[in-house]
């Protein structure tokens, strides 16, 4: 059941109660089994999940997220999105008109040319057409049809059918097994899979996600995208800066666009804070942690370490088990790895990825990023923006400034301050020598004061004085040879 009205919706489902009610940029989602609940209003966003506890508040200045098992931290600042899955892995691809995907097992080759793209695979057949924005997907077990005008979406299936069709900007995928709907209208995305169902409504700037077994609720506000996929594959390409990574057993995808970057995993958890340029990726057995901030990023994670760097021309990423090596540059990108050769080009310059088997490190930035952390606790703090991420096992506080951005944590202590050229990140030790510094009112409080200033003086002048007379008093003094 879906009602939109200007900028209301609500969707309802049997296994996965949806709700949605989008007004003014404010969408309220509720689910059984995933209960979500998401409010946009002037940058405001809230989601709240049983099994998977997604709590997030987008005020003008402020973002609280919390969860219980699976914690997703979402904040959605100007423009901004998320993408979440249980056992499903998301690939985000963001690029001008861009993407190439090679792998051993699901073999994507997309090749780009101005307006064309033509994805190939192995078990998984994909094409894909781009003419002046403009793709088309067919696939055998799964239809996707989707609909847009101007900024609207609508999405039916009987078991997965989904019918997708674009004005202005049009993209369609397809798929031999899993078939992908893409489409790209002015800055929109909509990735769909066998097990899970799509629903994606985008109305003005609002999108909605729905799923059989795994319920997806997806905001997307001008230039957002979402991905799902059968079990781990996820295909999306998304106008102004493509990036395309998977993988067989635990595919990562990243999503790099303009100041965005999203990675997920199995098991793994993600917490996601994008703000203005700033991005944050957790997780429990597959820590994951993401920055960006004027294009800067380093992630390093604890079983799976993830270290992300984007340059204006470059960007490299090692890892230990999955060794990804990706360069980001103006217009290419190639990614390799051992057991799922990924080879991404990107518009403009070029991106190499390697990978051994699953390890992502990924460099972004025109200065510097780096974040460590001990096991999961991330406190980021941005400003004028401000953002408060608390949660049950994880806590994260994030306050969003214009290139400032400080993350703390108990078990793991994340400092992160973004500047234009500039990113620190402190220990637990530094915190302390932090606390340990004097305020400006401290200090201050310290200060003489004119008038404690002047008795000094005066306390100065009468010690002279006083000094003064002893020497006269030591002169009067009569010497032996004057009293004899």
């Amino acid at each position: 059941m879906l009602v939109l009205a200007d900028s209301d919706a609500l969707i309802e489902a049997d296994t996965l109660l949806l709700k949605l009610v989008l007004a003014d940029w404010l969408a309220l989602i509720e689910a059984d089994t995933l209960l979500l609940m998401l409010v946009l209003a002037d940058w405001l966003a809230l989601i709240e999940a049983d099994t998977l506890l997604l709590k997030l508040v987008l005020a003008d200045s402020d973002a609280l997220i919390e969860a219980d098992t699976l914690l997703l931290k979402l904040v959605l600042a100007d423009w901004l999105a998320l993408i979440e899955a249980d056992t499903l892995l998301l690939m985000l691809v963001l690029a001008d008109w861009l993407a190439l995907i090679d792998a051993d097992t699901l073999l994507l080759k997309l090749v780009l040319a101005d307006s064309d793209a033509l994805i190939e695979a192995d078990t998984l057949l994909l094409k894909l057409v781009l003419a002046d924005w403009l793709a088309l997907i067919d696939a055998d077990t799964l239809l996707l049809k989707l609909v847009l005008a101007d900024w609207l979406a609508l999405i039916e299936a009987d078991t997965l059918l989904l019918k997708l069709v674009l004005a202005d900007w049009l993209a369609l995928i397809d798929a031999d097994t899993l078939l992908l709907k893409l489409v790209l209208a002015d800055w929109l995305a909509l990735i769909d899979a066998d097990t899970l169902l799509l629903k994606l409504v985008l109305a003005d700037w609002l999108a909605l996600i729905e799923a059989d077994t795994l319920l997806l609720k997806l905001v997307l506000a001008d230039w957002l995208a979402l991905i799902d996929a059968d079990t781990l594959l996820l295909k999306l390409v998304l106008a102004d800066s493509d990036a395309l990574i998977e993988a067989d057993t635990l595919l990562l995808k990243l999503v790099l666009a303009d100041w965005l970057a999203l990675i997920e995993a199995d098991t793994l958890l993600l917490k996601l804070v994008l703000a203005d340029w700033l991005a944050l990726i957790d997780a429990d057995t597959l820590l994951l942690k993401l920055v960006l901030a004027d294009w800067l990023a380093l992630i390093e994670a604890d079983t799976l370490l993830l270290k992300l760097v984007l340059a204006d021309t470059e960007a490299l990423i090692e890892a230990d088990t999955l060794l990804l090596k990706l360069v980001l540059a103006d217009s290419d990108a190639l990614i390799e790895a051992d057991t799922l050769l990924l080879k991404l080009v990107l518009a403009d310059t070029e991106a190499l990825i390697e990978a051994d088997t699953l390890l992502l490190k990924l460099v972004l930035a025109d200065s510097d990023a780096l974040i460590e952390a001990d096991t999961l606790l991330l406190k980021l703090v941005l400003a004028d923006w401000l953002a408060l991420i608390e949660a049950d096992t994880l806590l994260l506080k994030l306050v969003l400034a214009d290139w400032l951005a400080l993350i703390e944590a108990d078990t793991l202590l994340l400092k992160l301050v973004l500047a234009d050229s500039d990113a620190l990140i402190d220990a637990d030790t530094d915190a302390e020598a932090d606390w340990l510094a004097l305020t400006d009112a401290e200090a201050d409080s310290l200060e003489l004061t004119d008038a404690e200033a002047d008795w000094l003086a005066d306390t100065d002048a009468l010690a002279d004085w006083l000094a003064d007379t002893d020497a006269e008093a030591d002169s009067l003094e009569l010497t032996d040879t004057e009293v004899d």
